[in-house]
């Protein structure tokens, strides 16, 4: 019982402030969690149980169906952040441009499943809504690769050293040239063999 009268009076506290002023809240905060912690102090503070039996308390689910409609705002809304994240990053950031990006892109999936959320695994699509999420991203690596490989092709290119070979050499073989005359007789020498002089090739 208690519990339902704090939800109940939660409940007029929202309503006297009013409800477009609560949705414009929620638009800049974005997050449930961010708009209970920043309420005007006329509203009070409240935990978010109250506050979507709030948002459920119309029978028509008028409330509850522009408050979806506050939500596909907020996701458009992050939808052109990671584009100009994606658009702005530089070739050192993209590893942070791709995180903030996937955050932003994680919140739109849920706040409007319908336009950005991911498509049935029944539905048969030629391009991924992921695909088309980084193509920004996609676009700055091809930029930062184009730019270092202009970077190494403006640096000097090295000339190697001529390779020296080794030069031709061919084997020459003669005879040993014959000895002066002695006025002994000769020896055969039993020993002797041929000679082979090196010459260098032309």
């Amino acid at each position: 019982m208690a519990g339902r009268k704090l939800t109940r009076e939660a409940g007029m506290r929202l309503d006297a402030y009013g409800e477009d002023r609560i949705f414009e809240l929620y638009l800049k905060n974005r997050t449930v969690r961010k708009l209970l912690a920043n309420l005007p102090q006329e509203v009070g503070s409240m935990s978010s149980a109250p506050f979507y039996a709030w948002l459920k308390a119309d029978a028509t689910q008028g409330r509850w169906n522009r408050w979806q409609d506050v939500k596909a705002m907020i996701a458009s809304d992050l939808v052109e952040e990671s584009l100009n994240i994606a658009d702005e990053a530089e070739e050192r950031s993209v590893p942070s441009a791709r995180l903030r990006v996937e955050q932003r892109r994680w919140m739109a999936e849920r706040y409007d499943r319908s336009a950005f959320g991911e498509p049935d695994s029944t539905t048969v699509i030629g391009v991924s809504i992921g695909e088309e999420w980084l193509a920004s991203l996609k676009r700055v690596e091809e930029w930062a690769k184009a730019k270092k490989e202009a970077k190494a092709k403006a640096e000097p290119e090295q000339i190697p050293e001529p390779e020296v070979g080794e030069a031709d050499y061919e084997i020459v073989e003669e005879d040993e040239e014959p000895s002066p005359p002695s006025s002994n007789p000769p020896v055969p020498n039993p020993y002797m063999t041929t000679k082979k002089r090196l010459s260098r090739g032309g």
